[in-house]
């Protein structure tokens, strides 16, 4: 194989070399980005989640025939920033029951009525969302705990996370085209002398043996 065959497929193959380490280091970057984009989807529809729960635990009421609930629009209000989702809740008391809302929602295992929020995924005919969080009052029997459940379907946080991911995957694949191109000139300048100790090695006489200079 002649020299200038040579130079050049050098210079491929340290090209493509760099390719795949860049092309590996975009496939751990894209995992990263995936993992960062759905938290941060599910970071977002959270606090929605929590504010419309905390919005209906505020109206609950004690009474002599146990708590009630007038629930307030304002809760329908945060969901309907995601439109395309269905929502479902319940506001229930463990010790006497359900208030209002759907009675079946699945709770996560282990799970017990507390005053922070509680997020958990769970199927409800579709992938759900929810979130469980409760409230202590004093009623005439003394203090009770009551709960509001709300669950979404994940429309939405899908919706989110695929749009950050590909935003971010879309500048990523611009500075790796950018990162690939200051490598071929890299790699293009650094054969620089090689290529001149060929076009040297062309111009002789075959039977030339004096000593070759590189640049």
């Amino acid at each position: 194989m002649r020299i200038e065959g040579r130079s050049y497929s050098l210079q491929r193959r340290l090209l493509a070399l760099m390719a795949l380490g860049f092309a590996a280091l975009l496939l751990i970057i894209s995992l990263l980005l995936w993992t960062y984009a759905r938290g941060a989807a599910n970071r977002t529809y959270d606090l929605l989640l929590a504010g419309a729960a905390l919005s209906v635990l505020e109206r609950v009421s004690p009474g002599v025939d146990g708590p009630s609930v007038d629930l307030p629009s304002s809760a329908m209000d945060i969901l309907a920033l995601a439109p395309d989702d269905r929502v479902v809740y319940r506001v229930f008391a463990p010790e006497t029951g359900l208030i209002t809302g759907v009675e079946d929602l699945p709770l996560p295992p282990g799970a017990s009525v507390q005053a922070a929020p509680v997020f958990f995924d769970a199927d409800y005919g579709a992938p759900f969302r929810f979130v469980l969080q409760g409230r202590q009052l004093n009623s005439p029997s003394g203090r009770l705990w009551v709960a509001v459940q709300i669950g979404q379907t994940r429309e939405a946080r899908r919706a989110q996370q695929l749009s950050l991911f590909f935003n971010g995957l879309a500048g990523l694949a611009v500075v790796t085209l950018i990162g690939l191109g200051f490598v071929w000139l890299a790699i293009h300048r650094a054969l620089f002398p090689l290529r001149q100790i060929e076009a040297d090695l062309r111009a002789r006489a075959p039977g030339d043996l004096s000593r070759v200079v590189g640049a």
